[in-house]
């Protein structure tokens, strides 16, 4: 289980590390993890993909429950080490 902000953050660091230069990974959250928490938007998470871990995002999809993202590994970008920044809890949605 993944609990803290940090240690998620942690988590899609370790995908994008895993993956090849060029690499696809595909990722499906709940929707309501998205609209309904008080701490995260979808632009957020967005940026979080994008700025905090480094990702490009290709494509999205949602389904009436889910969200789909097609994140992909730049070709020539390091290995990224988790940004703290993105890990402080500030609330977005009230």
């Amino acid at each position: 289980c993944v609990t803290t902000p940090e240690q998620r953050g942690r988590m899609l660091t370790l995908c994008y590390n895993q993956l090849r230069p060029g690499g696809v990974c595909f990722l499906t959250l709940p929707k309501l993890c998205l609209i309904q928490s008080k701490y995260m938007t979808r632009s957020y998470f967005e940026q979080i993909l994008t700025k905090g871990v480094g990702f490009e995002l290709d494509s999205t999809k949602d389904s009436p429950k889910l969200a789909f993202f097609v994140l992909k590994r730049p070709e020539f970008k390091p290995v990224q080490v988790w940004n703290e920044k993105f890990a402080r809890t500030t609330t977005i949605n009230k």
